[in-house]
């Protein structure tokens, strides 16, 4: 599945109640949240990619209210990808 391609898949798959925590929080990460805060901050009006934005506060009101499932999937976020690098890391950092 390709990223730019999949929003609504994305998307449905952070609202959904069977979704563990790991993938749930994998898929927000995927989201480039901390762009997300620093432009928001910077200019409440700024319009981040739409489905980035939805996926970031679908994942956040979901994560508060203990949506998710959780076992059975694991995360470990230094874990270095296929690509060269983990998912918060580039491997130029």
């Amino acid at each position: 599945m390709n990223w730019d391609q999949a929003g609504e898949v994305i998307l449905w798959l952070v609202d959904q109640p069977t979704t563990d925590a790991a993938t749930a929080v994998k898929l927000f990460l995927r989201a480039e949240p901390a762009f997300y805060v620093e432009f928001k901050a910077e200019d409440p009006d700024y319009e981040y990619e739409e489905f980035a934005e939805r996926i970031i506060l679908t994942f956040a009101a979901n994560w508060t209210a203990g949506r998710y499932t959780h076992g059975g999937v694991g995360y470990d976020p230094s874990e270095v990808s296929p690509y060269g690098s983990s998912d918060i890391f580039s491997s130029t950092n």
